[in-house]
C-alpha cells in the first residue's frame, strides 16, 4: 500500500525541501519538482506537508492516491504580509521601528501556524466525485 506524491510549488520556496508527514511521523522529505512513492501503514491515512513551520492542509489518503503539493490560499496571504512590512517600516523611526519590526515578525511566524500556506490535492479525479 503505497501513495505517489508530486511537488509543484513553482519557484517560492522551491530550495528547501518538504517535509511529509503520514499519521503525524515524518516519513519522507521532498525537494521541488520531485515525486516519490510512499507507503502507508494502513488503508487509510492523514497526510500533511509541512516546511518552517509553514504547513499545508491535511489530506484523507489511501493506497494508490496520487496527490500533488501546490502553494495554498495562505500563501498570498504570507505575501500580502510581506509587503505591507515596507511602508510601514519608512513610517517609522527609531524604537518604534524596531517595535514595528518584532510585531510584524510574529504576525509573520502567526499566519504561518495558522494558515495552510501549501496545499495537498488528490490527482485521481474518479475518486474526487
Amino acid at each position: 500500500m503505497a501513495i505517489i506524491i508530486k511537488r509543484d510549488t513553482e519557484a517560492a520556496g522551491s530550495l528547501l525541501k518538504f517535509k511529509v508527514w503520514i499519521k503525524d511521523i515524518q516519513v519522507a522529505k521532498l525537494a521541488q519538482k520531485e515525486v516519490k512513492e510512499l507507503p502507508i501503514p494502513e488503508e487509510e491515512a492523514v497526510l500533511q506537508i509541512r516546511k518552517l513551520n509553514g504547513k499545508s492542509n491535511k489530506l484523507v489518503v489511501n493506497c494508490d492516491y496520487r496527490v500533488k503539493v501546490t502553494n495554498g490560499p495562505g500563501f498570498l496571504l504570507m505575501f500580502l504580509f510581506m509587503v505591507m512590512l515596507i511602508p510601514v517600516l519608512k513610517v517609522f523611526n527609531g524604537t518604534a521601528r524596531w517595535i514595528s519590526s518584532a510585531l510584524f515578525i510574529l504576525g509573520f511566524i502567526l499566519i504561518l501556524q495558522l494558515v495552510n500556506v501549501y496545499k495537498l490535492e488528490n490527482l485521481d479525479d474518479s475518486r474526487n466525485s
